[in-house]
């Protein structure tokens, strides 16, 4: 499942923004410099280019929440966003997560993440004035930096931006939003009031389609956002991610000091930067050591006892959602019969997909592999995998002897290196 704990692998997913953006009435389209053209000729390319009503309407209503938000803090944002995951229009994967964002002047912000909305924040990032606090519970990990602008730097960071997109918030917390957006955007339809909502139906540059419905009494606040994207994965199969994101904002809220403080229990280790660390920087921290405990099962729902076997084992984890690892696929299979004739075993672990999906899409593209199931996403995510397709090596102790997030046909130089320095390891 797409999961807030599984943050290994949410970096896949894409999302449109929501945040208010101020009014763009007109565009200045780019011109050469004046004193290149002739006066009369500089003046007309610079003169400004009137947008279509829907697309004015739209900038209009974006335009006065940004000034009502900027007027109002403190204020605070509840998301609860909906995801599914559609192969040819059927559900495969699904999921609820929660975020809850507190913005408040002299650089102060707090921002929750959580899978359940009764259960504890799984990743909480805490400005105080001073420092910006990151804390991720499962992993009991934390960095703390100086900064004086900490929406630019969770802008920056890419393990909240993978949040805020799962969520339906990309650009919840960035300074560009207006440019982002206008960029990006190709057309408006304006499809007018929906149960006293402003509803419009956006198109962006690389394919994606909103919708945003906003409140018809000023502030004018969005409450409501549907993304929609879909990929061909294969012959005759489509992939479709729908994120459906449902804002309640609070203006002028109450705060106190505590509402930017952080209490950690004693046993959470500091790291140099958390980012950093959940975004796979730490994977090399792994290489030399046991490999962790792994739970994976076959199509037919038997374990897969990886830590029994008396070979080296490689593992290729791969998705039918992922195009990269569906593209490397039949390399793989020449690739894993070439190892396998040397003693080693290739797994092909799938990331969280149901096996009847698995099974169909390795019939209809004729691949014949080893096939473990990752159910709940927990390996890749112990392994700090964060992107698809990722290769670890094991050797017959056991032990990691490398991580790659690559493509095999980039890597196999690399892994017959450590092959060899596998085979000529003492007895």
């Amino acid at each position: 499942m797409r999961s807030l704990n599984c943050l290994a692998w949410m970096l896949v997913l894409t999302g449109v923004c929501t945040a208010p953006l101020p009014a763009q009435e007109t565009v200045s389209p780019a011109a050469p410099p004046a004193a290149q053209q002739p006066p009369q000729e500089a003046a007309q390319a610079t003169s400004p280019i009137e947008l279509p009503p829907a697309m004015k309407a739209f900038g209009q209503f974006l335009g006065t929440a940004e000034q009502a938000l900027r007027s109002s803090q403190p204020y605070r944002v509840k998301v609860e966003s909906e995801w599914l995951s559609l192969r040819n229009g059927q559900i495969d994967l699904s999921g609820t997560n929660y975020l809850q964002v507190l913005i408040s002047g002299n650089n102060r912000l707090r921002l929750e993440a959580r899978e359940q909305s009764d259960q504890p924040a799984q990743f909480i990032a805490v400005a105080d004035g001073a420092n910006l606090t990151r804390v991720h519970a499962p992993l009991a990990k934390y960095s703390r930096e100086a900064t004086s602008d900490p929406q630019a730097e969770l802008a920056g960071c890419e393990i909240t931006q993978s949040i805020l997109e799962i969520c339906g918030s990309r650009l919840l917390l960035s300074n560009q939003a207006k440019d982002s957006v206008f960029q990006q955007l190709t057309q408006v339809a304006d499809l007018g009031d929906d149960a006293n909502l402003r509803h419009f139906q956006i198109g962006l540059a690389d394919g994606r389609v909103a919708d945003v419905w906003f409140t018809e009494a000023a502030p004018h606040l969005p409450v409501k956002l549907v993304t929609r994207e879909v990929k061909s994965i294969g012959q005759d199969l489509k992939q479709e991610l729908q994120i459906t994101a449902n804002f309640d904002w609070e203006l002028n809220v109450p705060i106190t000091d505590a509402d930017f403080a952080v209490n950690l229990p004693a046993e959470y280790q500091q790291v140099s930067n958390l980012a950093d660390t959940l975004a796979g920087q730490g994977s090399e921290e792994l290489v030399g050591r046991p490999l962790p405990q792994v739970s994976l099962v076959n199509l037919a729902g038997q374990p897969v006892p990886i830590e029994k076997e008396n070979r080296p084992v490689l593992l290729y984890f791969w998705a039918t959602w992922a195009a990269p690892t569906t593209e490397d696929l039949p390399g793989v299979v020449e690739f894993a019969k070439q190892l396998e004739s040397q003693g080693v075993r290739v797994v092909a672990v799938n990331v969280a997909e149901e096996k009847d999906v698995i099974a169909a899409f390795l019939e209809a593209n004729k691949v014949t592999l080893d096939v473990a199931i990752d159910k709940t996403g927990e390996v890749i995510h112990d392994l700090r995998i964060t992107e698809l397709p990722a290769v670890v090596l094991i050797d017959k102790a056991h032990n990691v002897r490398a991580v790659f997030e690559e493509v095999t046909q980039d890597i196999r130089a690399k892994l017959a290196d450590e092959l060899k320095k596998i085979a000529d390891q003492p007895k």
